[in-house]
């Protein structure tokens, strides 16, 4: 199936007020991340790299035991905010 070199004028309407973030970070109730780890913690489990997998793994370790403490670390901002931060400085043309 060819695809069109540029997008039809149609389409591009039809895209005029979209907003370019992750379904996932278009959240108004989304809590706000913790502010950054300056001491010592206790955790269940600790999970470094907030990457697609790390995130995925702290969610299912929630998701299995509600009540376990579970510590994300990451070194910056999550990959997830990154892409968001891309898609919305550079929209398609």
């Amino acid at each position: 199936m060819p695809f069109a070199q540029s997008p039809r004028p149609q389409t591009l309407t039809a895209l005029a007020g979209a907003a370019f973030t992750p379904f996932w970070l278009d959240d108004p109730g989304r809590q706000e991340p913790a502010a950054p780890l300056t001491q010592a913690t206790k955790a269940d489990l600790v999970v470094i790299g907030a990457g697609f997998t790390g995130l995925w793994t702290a969610l299912l370790a929630k998701e299995a035991d509600p009540a376990r403490d579970v510590v994300l670390l990451e070194a910056g901002k999550p990959p997830a905010a990154q892409l968001a931060a891309t898609a919305a400085s550079s929209p398609p043309r």
